[in-house]
């Protein structure tokens, strides 16, 4: 594990630090290279579709290209995690110039329609060549700002994601109707380029703790049980979150209104978490409860909010619930990433950031999953089967936490 020193003028931090982040350099230059890094993967899935059917007018292919992505993604992050904790910041760059070399061959070989069978496997390397990227970059930030900010700035920087994922659609879509579905992927290639040339922003790798100088970290192993138990929860959030919003466009029409309003309400969860990252970020400080039980009561709230929407009974009171729970996305976002900073060890860490992003690319797939064996059922169960697992770990895991922090044991 890499561990940087950002310098700073501020030596004894308030609470919550939120103003001070706003004027801290490092932030800026962490949020944006951290940002354009992970832009590409927002803008995968739909530029995957485009290019699919640049090749051969199939939307199926290009949803077979955004499978392969996806899944190769997931199963490489922990292995990218793992390169990148070795050689620093400067795994960090190499493995965006590669991620940035592979898309720009995929564009090629869908403008030369190639058969999808040799397509398949440059999706593979585009999505696992630098898939630890995003764990890396959480792993710094503990360098750059000083611990007491951290709850603030992993909460922002959970919103500031939502923003990528609200921007990658335009942008893709923007490439395409310009030039045509090759030039979806080719962006992915110019903003993986961008944000290796960013990270020459990021100071130089040291050999020192974190940014005010106390180290950031717990004293446990990539796989022990607060570990894994955190990487199970967040399979959780990606299983319901994504399942419930996989399911609209099914469901709409059971609630009167259009299949293609899916995307407005996709888009409100999205605003939603972008508006409670930002409050959380700014007021974290001054709740109280552990990491833990905040995120499992979070959590359990997220799949309680979700859950009614199966059972709306029109599209003004799915838009509304899917309102509130978008509230805690971000924030439980922010909230299982520091948890997990203050679990591992820090030579772990970058590895263990990068697990819990395959964890909850993973759940998302398991969401639609369910939400396709769901809908021979009906819509309104197929929303309701992520929600409810989602709700049902949520609680288990806010009573296995109220347990631990009163001292007892399951059972007693």
């Amino acid at each position: 594990m890499f561990t940087i020193k950002y310098m700073t003028t501020v030596n004894s931090a308030p609470a919550s630090g939120a103003g001070q982040l706003l004027r801290h350099a490092g932030w800026w230059k962490w949020s944006a290279a951290a940002g354009s890094a992970r832009l590409p993967v927002a803008m995968a899935s739909l530029g995957m579709v485009y290019a699919g059917a640049q090749v051969n007018g199939s939307y199926a292919t290009g949803a077979v290209l955004g499978g392969a992505y996806a899944f190769a993604e997931a199963l490489g992050a922990a292995w990218g995690g793992r390169l990148i904790a070795r050689a620093g910041t400067l795994g960090l760059r190499v493995a965006l110039l590669a991620g940035g070399a592979l898309a720009f061959a995929l564009a090629a070989a869908v403008q030369v329609k190639l058969p999808v069978v040799l397509l398949v496997p440059l999706a593979v390397l585009v999505g696992a060549v630098p898939a630890g990227v995003p764990g890396g970059y959480r792993a710094l930030l503990p360098a750059i700002v000083p611990r007491s900010w951290l709850g603030t700035a992993f909460s922002w920087d959970a919103a500031l994601l939502e923003i990528q994922w609200l921007a990658a659609p335009a942008l893709v879509s923007a490439a395409v109707i310009t030039f045509n579905g090759a030039a979806g992927i080719a962006a992915m290639g110019v903003v993986l380029l961008l944000a290796a040339l960013l990270t020459l922003g990021l100071p130089k790798q040291r050999d020192t703790p974190d940014a005010d100088g106390t180290a950031v970290g717990g004293t446990h192993g990539l796989w022990s049980r607060p570990a894994v138990t955190n990487y199970v929860l967040s399979f959780a959030m990606g299983l319901g979150e994504s399942g419930v919003v996989v399911s609209l466009p099914a469901l709409l029409p059971a609630l009167g209104g259009r299949a293609e309003l899916a995307g407005i309400l996709a888009a409100t969860l999205s605003a939603a978490s972008l508006v409670g990252g930002l409050l959380y970020g700014a007021l974290q400080h001054r709740l109280h409860g552990s990491l833990e039980l905040r995120a499992n009561l979070a959590l359990a709230a997220l799949g309680l909010f979700l859950l009614p929407v199966a059972f709306a009974g029109n599209l003004f009171m799915a838009l509304s619930t899917l309102a509130l729970g978008g509230l805690l996305v971000a924030p439980l976002n922010g909230l299982r990433t520091q948890h997990l900073a203050e679990t591992l060890s820090t030579d772990r860490q970058t590895e263990g950031f990068s697990v819990q992003y395959a964890t909850m690319g993973l759940g998302a797939s398991a969401g639609a999953l369910i939400v396709a064996a769901l809908l021979y059922i009906g819509p309104r169960y197929a929303t309701a089967g992520p929600a409810a697992v989602l709700l049902l770990l949520g609680l288990i895991a806010v009573a296995s936490s109220r347990t631990t922090h009163l001292g007892l044991r399951p059972g007693r």
